[in-house]
């Protein structure tokens, strides 16, 4: 088993491209390493998805235990947020994290970690709403 995904040279490259400081005509090993991850995006996907569920089944079976593992969550279409939607996404973190652990223990019944998963989904909704965007489908 691999222990990465990219190479040191890869992450510092698509690191400066995250955070906005490189784009993919400043480097051609970034527009490689971006054709690369674009064409096998699926496969990586999958890869990630089966390596935390088999995370959550080795601690489910308890074999060792290490709870900040079962709190893996994934982001694979992540919602960029505008100016006006920092501050809510930064006072309902808290909130948001709580939800979602709730709905991933594996000692609570299934309707009451459902209950948490839309809890959660609530929450992210209203993180990344901005004050001049329509609620509940609203139009203006």
């Amino acid at each position: 088993m691999n222990t990465h995904i990219f190479t040191e040279r890869e992450h510092a490259i698509l690191a400066r491209w995250i955070g906005g400081a490189a784009t993919r005509e400043d480097s051609t090993h970034l527009h490689v390493t971006l054709n690369r991850l674009r064409a096998n995006e699926k496969r990586l996907t999958y890869q990630v998805k089966f390596y935390t569920l088999a995370l959550r089944r080795l601690h489910h079976g308890r074999l060792r235990h290490r709870p900040e593992d079962l709190q893996t969550t994934l982001a694979l279409a992540p919602i960029p947020l505008k100016a006006r939607s920092i501050a809510a996404y930064t006072l309902l973190t808290p909130r948001l994290r709580a939800a979602q652990q709730e709905a991933n223990e594996p000692t609570l019944d299934a309707q009451h970690r459902l209950d948490a998963a839309r809890e959660a989904i609530t929450i992210a909704m209203e993180m990344t709403r901005t004050r001049d965007a329509p609620r509940d489908g609203a139009t203006s």
